[in-house]
């Protein structure tokens, strides 16, 4: 009986921890959703208007990388290739200019693409993890087997 309980207080606590990184998340992908219309009628990411926004965008991916071992190994990875992306294809390429907002509109418009492709991928993932999220034991069985891997291919990186 005490087995029984702590068993589904365990679970109670990880699908808690789960819908956090999730909630998480969504905030994240509210944020790169949106497009704002400059004076010229071109619409970069909102997230692209000036620094202030992306690196508020940039602190919120951190946060939810902070919690990705919570997350479906498929949307953790999701998650950090969106942010190796833009460190690579935006904040790489910004100069220490004072026109650094200029910049980022440009990239914002540049990259929108791409990145309305991550928000949409990482939409779907989520309705897709949502359906499986209270399969506690599958979830953990999952992340084990993710390790597994990972430890695999850095054993064999290094011989």
């Amino acid at each position: 009986m005490n087995r029984e309980k702590y068993k589904t207080d365990f679970y109670k606590k990880v699908i808690e921890k789960r819908l956090i990184a999730y909630e998480l998340l969504e905030i994240l992908i509210n944020r790169i959703q949106g497009l704002s219309q400059l004076e010229d009628g071109l619409a970069p990411m909102f997230m692209c208007l000036g620094k202030d926004y992306f690196y508020k965008t940039y602190f919120e991916i951190i946060e939810v990388i902070n919690y990705s071992i919570w997350l479906s190994p498929e949307t953790s990875n999701k998650v950090t290739e969106l942010n190796v992306y833009l460190i690579n294809e935006i904040e790489n390429k910004l100069s220490e200019s004072d026109n650094v907002d200029a910049e980022l509109a440009h990239l914002g418009l540049q990259h929108r693409d791409r990145i309305k492709q991550f928000r949409q991928e990482l939409q779907a993932l989520v309705i897709k993890d949502f359906k499986n999220l209270h399969k506690v034991k599958s979830f953990i069985g999952n992340k084990e087997k993710d390790r597994e891997e990972n430890d695999h291919i850095l054993y064999k990186n290094k011989n």
